[in-house]
């Protein structure tokens, strides 16, 4: 007689344990659990937290510690295919791109929204999302997009590929009122990712953000002595509007670029004594939100 366990009430059951067990004196603002059923389908539940001092707004914006109202959480499903397609740039900031080239791209669908549907116990039918990102990949998947009317005038970059499946998975999901916004990742390597997010209904413009990635190893100093790491650094850049002529946010390999130069004094070396104005002696340790701040 009750709802069937999706991945999202799972989610949301292993979220109560895990908040349930925090220490009191925890200063954190958030939690968010991720359970995955295969490598193509998973789903989030995530809800702030309130601080363990009791030092709360209230209401529904707000985290549940003592005396707080109920914080209201976020469920998110997400499903992942992929496409096989041919392409070729205009403008001289593309380079060699400007040839015919290919790419396989993997791509997410994230919908996200506050409720679960009651008795059905999920955010939004995974097979339904799923079917939606299929059928949306099946007009790119080995095509030619300089071919496709629907992209005549622009140049086919992950943020305009990115907007066109926004488009389509939108037209074909159920709109249950719970489901409140939908982000498309378009990954076309391991190091370098295009997301846009938009909300369901809304006649604004959708948030773009373009993801690279980079890798460096050091040691650093810790509180129980000295330690080493391979650290993976991703950058984010985020805006709403796409450059007209390039139909890009911002060119993915200056981002590549500036990220590589940030990290590149940092691989092989001793973080404390690399960069003794930030980790040095007397300074705060070398944590990886330090180095992020550092990265940044």
């Amino acid at each position: 007689g009750k709802p069937p366990p999706t991945a999202g009430a799972i989610a949301r059951v292993i979220w109560e344990a895990v908040a349930e067990g925090l220490p009191p004196e925890h200063r954190l603002a958030g939690l968010k659990v991720l359970v995955r059923e295969h490598d193509e389908a998973a789903a989030e539940y995530s809800r702030p937290l309130a601080p363990a001092d009791g030092d709360s707004c209230g209401g529904d914006n707000c985290g549940g510690g003592t005396g707080a109202a109920p914080a209201r959480g976020e469920g998110t499903v997400v499903r992942r295919g992929r496409c096989m397609i041919a392409h070729s740039f205009r403008g001289e900031a593309f380079g060699p791109a400007q040839a015919l080239h290919g790419c396989t791209y993997v791509v997410d669908a994230v919908c996200r929204g506050v409720q679960l549907q009651a008795g059905a116990n999920y955010l939004v039918d995974i097979c339904a999302a799923e079917s939606a990102l299929k059928a949306a990949l099946a007009r790119y998947d080995r095509r030619n997009l300089d071919d496709l009317a629907e992209f005549a005038g622009d140049n086919t970059t992950c943020e305009r590929v990115a907007r066109a499946v926004w488009e389509r998975v939108a037209a074909a999901l159920p709109r249950p009122p719970a489901l409140a916004s939908l982000q498309i990742v378009v990954r076309e390597s391991d190091v370098a990712r295009v997301e846009y997010e938009r909300s369901l209904g809304a006649s604004d413009g959708g948030l773009y953000s373009v993801c690279v990635r980079a890798r460096f190893m050091a040691a650093r100093t810790l509180a129980g002595g000295v330690e080493g790491s391979t650290f993976v650094v991703d950058a984010l850049f985020s805006g709403r509007e796409l450059d007209p002529r390039a139909t890009f946010l911002f060119d993915i390999c200056l981002a590549e670029e500036l990220l590589q130069r940030a990290v590149a004094h940092l691989h092989q070396t001793h973080l404390d004594e690399q960069l003794p104005h930030l980790f040095g002696a007397g300074k705060p340790p070398p944590t990886a939100g330090a180095i992020a701040r550092g990265v940044w």
